[in-house]
């Protein structure tokens, strides 16, 4: 009986150089994964550096592994957190906050229910600007 054998070679996206690994990222509306080696990955990083280093721009953190019954909590542009959803709920019924799913117009629910992405992004913003 023959055997075969197969390796994968991941290689650089940009180089062709082997040894990449998968890195997610995202700019804009355009996320997605690229396979870098440490070397070019090093080299990005370096001209990003001054821009993730600015105060306008937090690092997203989860707390737990989804197993543990810990909630993730997601550090957003302003630094409210996943955790203030009780202040951005308040927030949202206060103002009268509408959002769009299914073609269908919808408010927040003062007494529970999912809140959508978009009430923490425009929570954040109204709160960043005070």
């Amino acid at each position: 009986m023959a055997l075969k054998e197969v390796r994968e070679i991941r290689t650089d996206d940009s180089d062709g150089t082997e040894g990449a690994e998968p890195i997610v990222i995202g700019w804009g509306d355009l996320h997605g994964t690229v396979d870098m080696t440490p070397a070019n990955r090093a080299k990005i990083e370096k001209l990003l550096l001054p821009y993730l280093d600015s105060p306008g721009f937090k690092k997203l953190t989860k707390v737990g592994n989804g197993s543990s019954g810990k909630k993730a909590t997601e550090a957003t542009t302003s630094g409210v957190t996943r955790a203030d959803a009780p202040q951005a709920r308040a927030w949202g019924v206060e103002t009268g906050f509408t959002y769009v799913r299914n073609g269908e117009t919808k408010t927040i629910n003062a007494s529970g229910g999912k809140l959508p992405a978009e009430l923490y992004e425009a929570f954040d913003a109204a709160n960043a600007a005070k």
